[in-house]
């Protein structure tokens, strides 16, 4: 037995039950941020499915002087304007490496969405 009777361990236990234990709470805070990343990218990723895509509106939407139709008009413009660019896109990097290829998604991603991935 050592001559400190055990008050190392009880020194260490006080330390992290104080919320003093810094790498502990960098640890905790990393995870917590990788966590929330993949939950925020995990939409981006392109997957396909053999299910039908459909988009709900409600009756109001199709009267052409109603705000919803403005809204529902607007928004298919939106996502349409973006997969023709996707496409286009993927036809002019037909011959591209991988690495460039990867380049430009992520430069996409940055100016689309307006922030920083961290791999």
């Amino acid at each position: 037995m050592d001559g400190n009777n055990g008050n190392n361990k009880n020194n260490e236990n006080a330390y992290e039950e104080n919320g003093n234990n810094i790498p502990y709470h960098l640890k905790r805070t990393y995870e917590s941020l990788t966590r929330r990343q993949r939950e925020l990218y995990d939409d981006l990723s392109s997957h396909g499915s053999k299910l039908p895509f459909s988009i709900k509106f409600s009756e109001d939407a199709l009267d052409k002087e109603s705000v919803k139709y403005q809204i529902l008009h607007n928004g298919l413009r939106k996502v349409l304007g973006i997969v023709v660019s996707l496409l286009k896109d993927r036809v002019c990097a037909e011959n591209d490496s991988p690495s460039k290829k990867k380049a430009r998604i992520e430069e996409y991603r940055f100016e689309k969405i307006g922030c920083i991935l961290i791999t």
